[in-house]
């Protein structure tokens, strides 16, 4: 998990090596001004396994979030999504090596609206792969910053 926040935060130029990771903020990331969630798994895990794990990633709305900058906790009473957008990792491989951990063409991506995500899961906790696929099309890990940067400026000018 931290491994994919550092690809994300890689590709948007937001890692400073200089900065602690802030552990249990109320997002992973923090790109211009908005608030990333960072979701990952592999189909392949570091116990043996006979098959490719099943892709499923946690999307519950918070309850009680703290906000790291602010250090403060906030009840959130409807539970929410307070990201902008989530970005769901996918390391491929199976098995999975530690030398291709570590290359970001190793990795697909989904990213997705939290605007998306609400109005199509409502209160869904989990959601896996085909449910992603078709909400949006997955990418790569080069594609990141272009894909998030449109988005932005597609909400920024009053679009979904």
């Amino acid at each position: 998990g931290i491994f994919a926040e550092w690809l994300v935060g890689s590709a948007l130029g937001v890692v400073d090596p200089e900065e602690p990771r802030l552990e249990w903020d109320v997002a992973d990331l923090r790109y211009r001004g908005h608030l990333i969630e960072v979701k990952s798994s592999g189909r392949g895990q570091t116990w043996a396994q006979e098959k490719p794990t099943t892709l499923r990633f946690d999307i519950a709305r918070l309850t009680k979030p703290w906000n790291a900058v602010a250090n403060t906790w906030k009840k959130l009473d409807p539970p929410e999504r307070l990201a902008f957008l989530y970005v769901f990792c996918c390391h491929e491989p199976f098995p999975a090596t530690n030398s291709d951990v570590a290359n970001p063409e190793a990795w697909k991506f989904w990213v997705v609206p939290t605007s998306l995500l609400d109005t199509e899961l409502g209160d869904q906790k989990t959601i896996g792969e085909g449910r992603l696929n078709s909400l949006v099309s997955p990418i790569r890990w080069g594609r990141l910053k272009p894909t998030i940067d449109s988005l932005i400026r597609t909400v920024s000018k009053g679009g979904q």
